[in-house]
């Protein structure tokens, strides 16, 4: 008889049950209980083993994240790309047409957009087996070198016209579209840091490298050319006064020294002047918004204007060094002398810039017969004493590199409030000109900023810091003087293995933060702190200053 799995009854013939009326189990044989077929189908449950767990599909393994391995910086990287090459469709492109209005320069600008895609889209598997990190570096450059190819075309055509319509002034010009869209493309088209992976990274170490000299290079031409323009044109200058010449050279070649200084340390291989380099384009990519809010012409440039200093190349130069190819392609050093380095730099373009400024005022007043307004006045007052105070610094630092910088910070605060003030009063002061804030009236706002940020913000530098108070009574005072109570003894810190300061100071591998408190708590041991191959060049000039001669022998000795 078979039984109804569902209430256990007689099921009787049928299909159905007739006391429940459940479809019966075909597997409920006569003389077995309910269900008993249905459990032994089921069959054994399943145990450790071949037959066991095993019998079961293993779970689904977690997918990997394709984009695992990119630093922040890339994604920064390619953000900050977009955007300015986007912001740049809104801005002049030349004196008579936007950037949306050359089709041309739309369809580049898209180009360039799109091609930030490609490393996303390479790690989810798109392209074929073949693609590899070499090719992407390759397909980036490639789509983004028509718009430095448009921009060099655009640039030609610029210098041809003027020379062609006889008349100093004329020519097409470039406009802050351009500006902001070559620095747009350049990040664009660097690669980033996870793709230096390969052995053919060096490659691209070499490539921009040689990218960001090519923009130093363009930057004389250009500037020869307006030279050129102003000596052969110099009827158009004046009624007939050599002064106003005079004037206008002086001042384009004051103007470029304030990226050429970088700009060359950054060639000559300088961690330290890339630091600065890399603001100071950024700071000129800020002062496009006073030049477009200004009357006239202002975000736009000609070679065959008086006015120009090659914004273009000046922005161009700062993001191709920005690039980390070129980033490797300096000399090595400790990432926190790197930092203090910047910041030193930093400290010494403030007095560039001030130099500049200064060169520029006196030579408009004296030459031009420009009148000696209040802001004038005091725009060189503000530079005179923020070049001061920026040596100042330097010095503090310098001398000690610990107590040091406080100092700094300190004078670093008040250059930038200066600056502040003075950028207030040339932006609400009347001018003729085309621009009342320039360039200049920025960097000393912003150059002393980079500093503070040089000197507390990166993780090296926070960790070679570490222990150290920001201020203290020996910072305040010549490093070189008598102390009237001896420095406290010098203790090793923890994780050295208990070695004395005499090993540590001879070791080439003892931390700069060690060496740096050895030579200042230790005068015994500065000799040998002077010799070591690890010390940092800040604390060698340090110890040179002293006037010890055992210290001053150990530096001669040091291999150059």
């Amino acid at each position: 008889m078979s039984y109804c799995s569902g209430c256990g009854a007689p099921a009787g013939p049928g299909r159905f049950c007739v006391n429940c009326g459940s479809p019966l189990t075909p597997a409920d044989p006569p003389g077995q209980p309910p269900g008993a077929a249905q459990e032994a189908s089921a069959g054994p449950p399943p145990e450790a083993g071949a037959s066991g767990w095993d019998a079961y599909p293993p779970p689904a393994a977690a997918t990997p994240n394709p984009f695992a391995g990119i630093p922040v910086s890339d994604y920064v990287r390619d953000l900050v790309a977009a955007g300015l090459l986007l912001v740049s469709l809104a801005l002049p492109w030349d004196f008579q047409h936007d950037a949306t209005a050359r089709i041309d320069v739309v369809l580049i600008t898209v180009l360039s957009v799109l091609s930030l895609l490609l490393p996303y889209l390479s790690r989810v598997g798109i392209f074929p087996p073949w693609w590899t990190v070499e090719r992407l570096r390759v397909a980036r450059l490639l789509a983004n070198a028509p718009y430095l190819l448009l921009v060099l075309i655009y640039l030609v055509v610029d210098v041809v016209t003027g020379f062609s319509a006889g008349a100093f002034g004329s020519g097409h010009g470039l406009g802050a579209a351009a500006w902001v869209g070559v620095a747009g493309a350049l990040l664009a088209a660097q690669p980033r840091e996870a793709e230096l992976t390969d052995p053919r990274a060096g490659r691209s170490v070499a490539l921009w490298y040689a990218i960001t000299a090519v923009c130093g290079a363009l930057l004389a031409v250009t500037v020869l050319v307006t030279l050129a323009r102003i000596l052969t044109a110099a009827a158009d200058l004046g009624p007939g006064n050599g002064k106003y010449v005079a004037y206008y050279v002086v001042a384009l070649l004051a103007q470029v020294c304030v990226v050429a200084v970088p700009l060359i340390g950054t060639l000559r291989r300088s961690a330290g002047w890339r630091l600065v380099l890399i603001p100071v384009g950024v700071i000129t990519l800020v002062s496009v918004v006073f030049l477009l809010s200004s009357n006239g012409n202002g975000g736009v440039e000609s070679v065959h204007l008086p006015g120009y200093t090659g914004i273009l190349f000046w922005i161009a130069a700062a993001a191709a060094a920005a690039s980390p190819p070129v980033r490797r392609a300096m000399r090595r050093q400790p990432a926190a002398q790197r930092w203090i380095t910047g910041a030193l730099h930093t400290l010494d373009q403030v007095v560039v810039v001030a130099v500049v400024v200064v060169v520029i005022s006196i030579a408009g007043m004296t030459l031009t017969g420009g009148p000696a307004r209040g802001a004038v006045i005091f725009k060189l007052v503000a530079f005179a004493v923020g070049a001061v105070l920026a040596v100042l610094a330097r010095q503090a630092v310098t001398r000690q590199p610990l107590q040091g910088r406080g100092m700094a910070l300190v004078a670093a605060a008040v250059i930038a409030v200066l600056g502040l003030i003075n950028v207030v009063v040339s932006a609400t002061t009347p001018t003729g000109y085309a621009a009342a804030v320039g360039v200049a009236d920025l960097l000393l706002l912003g150059l002393p900023v980079v500093t503070a940020i040089y000197l507390t913000v990166p993780l090296s530098i926070r960790e070679f810091y570490a222990g150290s108070p920001l201020f203290s009574p020996g910072q305040w005072q010549n490093s070189s003087t008598t102390r009237a109570e001896p420095a406290p003894p010098f203790a090793a810190p923890p994780g050295q293995g208990g070695r004395t300061a005499e090993s540590l100071a001879a070791d080439p591998t003892t931390p700069m933060q060690i060496l740096a408190n050895l030579a200042y708590h230790e005068p015994a041991l500065r000799p040998v702190v002077a010799a070591n191959p690890a010390a940092y060049p800040d604390l060698l000039v340090w110890l040179g200053q002293l006037g010890d001669p055992a210290v001053d022998a150990a530096l001669a000795s040091r291999p150059r």
